[in-house]
């Protein structure tokens, strides 16, 4: 199976309606995948920040066909799987 990349930013924003939504940057070159880049399944931890506060996202699926999720994790959690 192959990955087909899609933008489901409407989706997102349908799904999210009435729900604060707040813009998250990636802090530049401070993300930190498990396994290798080509891989649709892997892993990956990346910084990002809203402009006050840091973050840590786990980028993940559980299945090719799945859009990838996010969720907040704990700094030394992440660093430690990365490692």
């Amino acid at each position: 199976m192959r990955e087909i990349f899609t933008d489901d930013r409407l989706q997102f924003l349908d799904r999210h309606f009435g729900h604060y939504i707040e813009e998250l940057k990636s802090i530049v070159d401070d993300s930190f995948p498990n396994g290798r880049r080509s891989d649709p399944m892997k892993v990956g931890y990346v910084d990002v920040t809203n402009g006050q506060v840091s973050f840590v996202l786990r980028v993940s699926r559980n299945n090719i066909a799945d859009p990838m999720t996010y969720k907040i994790v704990a700094r030394q959690a992440s660093r430690l799987r990365a490692g």
